[in-house]
């Protein structure tokens, strides 16, 4: 009996896994589709007939497809397509006592200026992601 019980947890937890993975592919094209407009969360569970008890793994989804790379999120928290088009790199903000800074990157040779109108409440030697 505990065998059963094993086979049948195995094969709900693949179906729980190809389930996730067709959303996510779902949500891939429906993004890359040139008709779509930027939509928050809960207008993607909507549109996609998201059941309110299946909307925590959604989530989880979509925080996935963030960290894969394959969508962003605005500061308005819509998602839409990965701008491959700006290159993210990560490195150390050094202020200037003016207003203007540095962004020192590991394995560059020249530090990145940043002038004082894009200088916001950064903090000396904080680490920032930023995009070119």
């Amino acid at each position: 009996m505990p065998y059963l019980f094993h086979i049948s947890f195995y094969m709900e937890k693949k179906l729980d896994q190809n389930l996730r993975s067709k959303r996510k592919n779902l949500i891939c094209q429906l993004v890359e589709d040139e008709c779509y407009i930027p939509m928050k969360e809960k207008e993607l569970a909507i549109f996609m007939q998201v059941k309110p008890e299946e909307r925590q793994e959604f989530k989880d989804v979509l925080s996935e497809l963030v960290r894969e790379g394959k969508l962003q999120v605005t500061k308005r928290g819509k998602y839409l397509k990965e701008d491959r088009s700006t290159e993210k790199l990560t490195g150390t903000f050094i202020n200037n006592f003016r207003g203007f800074g540095f962004v020192e990157i590991e394995g560059r040779m020249q530090d990145l200026f940043i002038p004082s109108v894009l200088v916001r409440r950064s903090l000396r030697f904080q680490k920032n992601m930023i995009s070119l």
